[in-house]
């Protein structure tokens, strides 16, 4: 969904693989180093505006989905925020953590939030963190058109035969409504829907998701080469 938008790939998403069943996602936040000063998602926002350019935010790098979630909250929220990509997660965490950046996108932010840093200011999810109740999610914190998440799913190759694809995706589906899976999956940060989505209902998500991405990387002039 991201990379044909930002440079020729080697392949083409929408025919060379067959969406089998969207299955989990990852459950991510938005922190900031404790000296920014702010509580909640509307205060960092304030902040943002009043000092434009002044705050930074960190990436895996550029392109990538943590990246992306920073343009379109500059673009949602009319804030100006410099990116700063490193070469992945684990490179820019140390450096939130020790105040160097201050705001990142990343699941890894939650065990440092429960030992008192960074601070956390929303979720990015559709429901609440079970470890965090009392922070909202970042569409409760006022955009509720705010949607880039980070999933999984399942494929196959072109020209799969359908009967493999419904097989798997039964599989894939009756796997779904096991507890100790999905307390499994939630302890490393991923929720599991309540059902497995469909082959078809998957292909709508990426074709309407493709053109959120592509839109945000136009209006944000992201660029790789």
């Amino acid at each position: 969904m991201v990379l044909p938008n930002l440079r020729k790939a080697g392949y083409d998403p929408s025919q060379d693989i067959v969406p089998i069943a969207r299955m989990s996602e990852v459950i991510t936040g938005f922190a900031v180093h404790p000296s920014v000063g702010v509580t909640t998602l509307k205060d960092f926002i304030a902040l943002a505006k009043a000092n434009p350019g002044k705050y930074t935010f960190c990436s895996a790098g550029v392109g990538t989905i943590t990246h992306l979630r920073g343009e379109m909250l500059k673009i949602m929220a009319g804030i100006d925020l410099l990116h700063v990509p490193y070469k992945g997660n684990g490179e820019a965490l140390p450096d939130l953590l020790a105040g160097n950046v201050h705001a990142m996108f990343e699941a890894i932010v939650f065990p440092h939030v429960k030992a008192g840093k960074p601070t956390l200011l929303a979720v990015v999810d559709d429901e609440r963190h079970p470890d965090f109740p009392d922070t909202p999610t970042i569409k409760e914190s006022g955009f509720p058109d705010y949607d880039m998440p980070i999933w999984f799913g399942a494929y196959a190759p072109r020209g799969t035969p359908q009967p493999i694809i419904d097989k798997l995706h039964r599989e894939i589906s009756r796997i779904h409504g096991d507890a100790e899976l999905t307390a499994r999956l939630m302890s490393q940060g991923m929720r599991v829907y309540a059902k497995a989505e469909s082959p078809e209902e998957m292909r709508r998500r990426i074709a309407a998701q493709t053109v959120v991405f592509a839109e945000i990387i136009r209006k944000a002039k992201v660029a790789v080469e």
